[in-house]
């Protein structure tokens, strides 16, 4: 069978339900016909499906199986294992600054993976908090292998520039050819980001012996760095195979229902689902109380629904950041999180006071009721 039979093949066996990820149109869920099983296919480069190719013969947990490859020398299809879970992105969003018993679990896996893909001679050169997966079964797997090379003996220097903004090594932009070193460069840049929460890469971890680690790892003169993902091991105290940390593992598989910008519902996690339940329910029965003794008049039911909707729903909601609010806005994404936080209480409190300056009017005109 030639390869773009192949490829047509691959194309009608495989029911596409939905797009994943980036909006880049490349990567999307699909369902087996055959089966009914759910996998995930991908479009890559040529060059991409030959090493997703090497890929595919590899037995590791901590990488996502690869199903089927084919590539008809222009551009490839890629079939591999959906992995249900969070993100390591989503998961810091949601935690914030984790715990160093979380943290060097996730690493220790890390390692493990990379120590599999380095002894093919390949490098990831993509490592970012998308770009982990931790899954229901509490493992830490390593996901698209899309800008992964091998390293080249004789090539002095990458002929492409390529890489995520923050964790992309200095040998990434040209300087020089990036190999084993230039993962442990991303991962030094992860264990940053999860210690200290900042993604911004502002904040330096002081936390004994972590920043001396991170520090190593992220050296610019490649030589300086661990110069084996199994040294990173050894200097993180990991001398066994590691699973994902016990309060990692009980978030993720704790899940509920997942509904994006939603407070309670973002992450899937089910007890924060339910107390959101709980808490809205008490948000909605408070708008009825409220609004029932208002019901005199048009113009005075109105002026207090925009109250209530004020002091009760508007207020909560921006303090709880609904949408991601804040992220979303130039002036507010790039401060750090905590002064985030602290704005989004002083608004709502802004927020609220307005709904009761409303609702003391409304006060005034309803004969009867006590003006605060």
């Amino acid at each position: 069978m030639s390869e773009n039979l192949r490829m047509q093949y691959l194309e009608e066996q495989y029911e596409t339900l939905t797009a994943l990820g980036k909006e880049d149109g490349q990567t999307f869920l699909v369902k087996d016909k055959r089966n009914g099983k759910i996998a995930v296919k991908k479009y890559v480069t040529s060059d991409a499906a030959f090493l997703y190719e090497r890929l595919r013969g590899m037995q590791n947990n901590h990488l996502a199986k690869i199903f089927e490859v084919v590539s008809n020398g222009e551009k490839g299809i890629v079939i591999e294992e959906y992995i249900s879970g969070l993100t390591l992105r989503e998961y810091m969003e949601e935690r914030g600054a984790l715990e160093p018993n979380e943290v060097v679990p996730v690493i220790g896996e890390l390692c493990l993976a990379l120590d599999a893909v380095h002894r093919q001679g390949m490098i990831h050169r993509d490592l970012n908090p998308d770009n982990i997966l931790l899954s229901i079964d509490g493992v830490a797997k390593i996901i698209d292998f899309g800008i992964a090379r091998e390293v080249k003996a004789d090539q002095k220097r990458d002929t492409t520039i390529l890489g995520t903004a923050g964790y992309a090594a200095p040998e990434q932009f040209g300087f020089m050819q990036s190999d084993v070193r230039t993962d442990i460069y991303a991962l030094g840049i992860l264990m940053n980001e999860m210690l200290t929460g900042d993604q911004t890469g502002q904040q330096q971890c002081k936390m004994v012996p972590f920043a001396h680690i991170i520090k190593k790892c992220t050296e610019i003169d490649p030589e300086k760095r661990f110069q084996t993902v199994s040294e990173l091991k050894k200097a993180l105290g990991i001398e066994e195979e590691n699973t994902v940390g016990k309060r990692i593992k009980n978030v993720i598989q704790k899940r509920g229902s997942c509904v994006r910008g939603l407070p309670g519902f973002r992450t899937g996690i089910l007890w924060k689902n339910i107390v959101a339940s709980v808490g809205y329910g008490m948000m909605l029965l408070s708008t009825y109380i409220f609004l029932e003794p208002y019901t005199v008049s048009a113009e005075i039911f109105l002026l207090e629904s925009l109250a209530v909707l004020l002091y009760i729903w508007v207020t909560v909601l921006v303090i709880v950041n609904v949408a991601d609010w804040d992220r979303k806005m130039p002036i507010l994404r790039k401060l750090p999180r905590m002064l985030r936080i602290i704005i989004r209480i002083v608004l709502g409190m802004i927020i609220f006071e307005r709904g009761i300056v409303i609702e003391n009017y409304v006060k005034s005109l309803v004969v009867g009721l006590p003006v605060l």
